[in-house]
């Protein structure tokens, strides 16, 4: 405790070095904390789903590996029928809707999904209820939904009567049964889902399916894979949409979440770590520095019968105060800066409702953080004055520097103009890559286009014909503006994320 009284005693006679030392701490840890927060978020993210290692996405796969396809629904049912390696499947589908309310028609994502979807994901409505069997069986005429929560929050006010409540999508009414927990967006950031009987599609091979499967106990991933091996030889080309040497797969729900992702986390994780290492550097030269005028000192106290250890653990303890008052300021400007990150999160974390936030593993990285800062950058200065000759130091007074403090100071500017030239490549190589991921080749020319939606009440524009009729008078109009050179209509934009439900 006199340590303590003593190290905060000599902080407050030097407040400017202080608050120096401090705010420049606060940023080295505060910036490793923040990026902690969203590696952590990236690559072990708290999937809301029940039991997440048994869930997978099935996928069919080409003879050469790539890319992955979503099945279709003539897949889906046999898959569904035909293999004993899942408790549950189900399958959704995308589904553009018209939403109307007071202020019009408003186009919305939402998900056709099939029986037991919900229940397969482990996901339950916080109010409301799922959709029971007899609403799945009727598919979309059962005419129930099941709404996203920003959805509630934003559209309808939070309104605690909105179980029950009626809301008219593609010109008809469904009866709201259910709110998704906050942030469930899952997938394709929904907004609005409702049964699907995947029978009636049976026919067709054009819907693509996002299918979700969960293993039974003691099935792992290579039996069931295994199985629809066998599964794929049997009825590739013959059933629609699967064709002679594709294979039929389960993708670990973790792996599909994460593929591909985590590239720029990497890299700023690593400049981070090496921004914390010139913040060391830097203050261990600086407390290198103001201990000059303290040298005297140490030499006194050491010719009066003070021990090297207890000159350590002064020393010691003066710069632990330093790093645990950086590592409180670090966490503020972790939290502060959270916001910051929220983009790097992948897009298919975000659907299930991962957010960037100050956990106990984040807080427990601050604090260890703090407190091994601030050993580490009190540690080499600690070391040299403690162990000075009191008689030379004496002799020599405090007005300069002996040669081996000035070879120590020296060696550390080296460390930090080492580390700050390897920090500043990192940051050119994260540079280089946004700038080559800006510039990729889209398959089109984006220059002076402009990309919109339109949303069509139901009522006027029933048949399919109705539809392209005003697409077309619309784009006829479009084209007589004087500002616009052409102008084209399509029901899904190239690279959309949506595009083939090939997202998680």
């Amino acid at each position: 405790m006199t340590d303590l009284r003593f190290a905060l005693r000599q902080l407050r006679k030097s407040p400017g070095f202080s608050a120096v030392a401090i705010l420049t701490l606060g940023l080295g840890i505060g910036a490793n904390t923040a990026i902690f927060s969203a590696a952590e978020q990236t690559f072990r993210p708290d999937i809301p789903f029940d039991d997440p290692d048994r869930l997978v996405r099935i996928y069919q796969i080409p003879e050469a590996g790539s890319p992955n396809i979503s099945p279709r629904v003539p897949v889906f049912l046999q898959v569904r029928d035909g293999t004993d390696a899942f408790e549950s499947i189900a399958a959704s589908r995308f589904t553009d809707l018209t939403l109307t309310t007071d202020d019009g028609p408003e186009r919305v994502v939402g998900n056709a999904v099939t029986s037991g979807w919900l229940a397969t994901l482990g996901v339950q409505p916080v109010l409301g209820r799922a959709f029971s069997s007899e609403e799945e069986a009727l598919g979309t005429d059962s005419r129930v939904a099941v709404i996203a929560y920003a959805t509630w929050q934003n559209r309808f006010g939070q309104d605690d009567n909105i179980i029950g409540r009626t809301v008219t999508l593609d010109g008809m009414p469904f009866s709201v049964v259910g709110v998704m927990p906050p942030g469930f967006t899952y997938p394709y950031e929904a907004e609005f889902w409702m049964p699907f009987r995947a029978q009636d599609d049976a026919g067709e091979a054009f819907w693509a399916l996002n299918i979700k499967a969960r293993l039974r106990e003691g099935i792992t991933l290579s039996m069931a894979s295994e199985e629809l091996r066998i599964l794929s030889r049997r009825i590739g080309g013959v059933v629609p949409g699967l064709t002679a040497g594709m294979t039929i797969t389960p993708i670990s729900m973790r792996a599909v979440l994460l593929d591909g992702e985590g590239g720029t986390i990497t890299v700023l994780t690593i400049a981070v770590g090496l921004f914390l290492l010139v913040v060391c550097a830097n203050l261990a030269n600086l407390l290198l520095s103001r201990g000059l005028h303290r040298e005297s000192e140490f030499a006194l106290r050491a010719s009066l019968g003070a021990s090297r250890r207890r000159l350590l653990t002064q020393s010691l303890t003066e710069s632990a105060v330093l790093g645990i008052a950086g590592g409180a300021a670090g966490m503020v400007i972790a939290v502060l800066g959270l916001s910051l990150l929220d983009p790097l999160l992948p897009a298919r974390l975000v659907t299930i409702g991962a957010r960037l936030s100050v956990n106990q593993s984040t807080f427990a990285l601050a604090a260890t953080l703090a407190i091994a800062t601030g050993l580490f950058v009190g540690l080499i200065p600690a070391l040299r004055f403690s162990s000075t000759h009191p008689a030379a130091t004496l002799r020599r007074g405090s007005r300069s520097l002996s040669g081996s403090s000035q070879r120590l100071g020296g060696a550390l500017v080296a460390a930090e103009l080492a580390l700050t030239l390897v920090l500043l490549t990192g940051v050119g190589l994260i540079v280089r890559d946004f700038q080559q991921r800006q510039g990729r080749d889209l398959g089109y020319d984006p220059t002076q286009m402009t990309v919109f939606s339109v949303a069509l009440d139901r009522e006027p524009y029933v048949t399919a014909e109705q539809r392209v009729q005003f697409a077309q008078r619309f784009l006829r109009e479009l084209e007589a503006a004087p500002s616009i050179a052409t102008a084209a209509a399509t029901t899904m934009f190239p690279r959309s994320t949506l595009d083939n439900g090939s997202r998680s």
